[in-house]
């Protein structure tokens, strides 16, 4: 069965640290230090056998880096997403609105976490590129050669990234996990606090979510907006939100 290593803090880690730590490992190298170091956010190494675990946690602890040794299973299951883009709020529930406008109410005690971050998304650009050739062709019976165009095309595709900012709220269990994008998203629920900034809207909501549901926990990300109104923390991709989301529960 596959181990994880999970940190005991979400402190960034010393690249330099790591390679010590890696040298001499089974499936790891120091070469692989700066990557694994930059993608921690809670969960350091997955699908490791459990001797490999064992060494890397005695390694990474002579380095002074405490990590816990987990079955994966073991970790909170996070369901898929479901996108909001409407709520209301009541004394007694989070009412979420599906795809069909249909009023879908949650208790404050369900919810178990509240995340939030700006995280970086990578998508593909596919454009099509067409031109005309002209040819000379001659038809059979003639001997005067015609002047014909031909259409030519290709495709190409081009990686670009670009900032999201985002608002997870997770279920008690897993039984369930909304998101919300703060540029596509009604903040009619604020009511007269709706101002025209997004990034300040959806930490006014945070907020009022917090206040309502006050056993909820929060990641960096939320805590930092707590405090911070306006400020935002940045994830280099969606996984380190996923990993810091998984921890903070883990952790309890």
């Amino acid at each position: 069965m596959p181990y994880a290593l999970l940190q005991k803090n979400l402190e960034p880690i010393d690249v330099e640290k790591l390679r010590r730590a890696f040298v001499g490992q089974k499936r790891i190298s120091a070469a692989d230090a700066p990557i694994i170091a930059s993608k921690a956010f809670g969960i350091l190494l997955r699908s490791l056998d459990l001797e490999e675990a064992k060494n890397l946690n005695r390694a990474l602890l002579g380095e002074s880096i405490e990590t816990d040794i987990v079955e994966e299973r073991q970790l909170p299951a996070l369901p898929l997403p479901k996108l909001i883009k409407q709520m209301e709020l009541t004394p007694q529930a989070m009412i979420l609105f599906d795809p069909l406008g249909r009023k879908v109410p949650n208790d404050w005690s369900q919810i178990a976490m509240l995340a939030a971050g700006m995280v970086k998304e990578s998508t593909i650009q596919r454009t099509r590129k067409e031109w005309e050739v002209e040819k000379m062709r001659t038809i059979p019976g003639l001997m005067i050669p015609i002047r014909t165009k031909e259409k030519k095309f290709e495709y190409s595709s081009r990686e670009t990234s670009e900032w999201s900012l985002r608002l997870e709220i997770v279920l008690n269990g897993g039984a369930a996990r909304f998101q919300i994008a703060a540029d596509d998203f009604n903040y009619a629920c604020l009511g007269e606090r709706k101002v025209a900034d997004d990034t300040n809207n959806l930490c006014l909501l945070l907020r009022e979510l917090a206040n309502l549901a006050p056993q909820a926990r929060l990641n960096q990300g939320a805590t930092w907006m707590w405090n911070n109104e306006g400020e935002v923390t940045a994830y280099p991709r969606k996984e380190a939100l996923w990993d810091e989301i998984t921890w903070t529960l883990w952790k309890g």
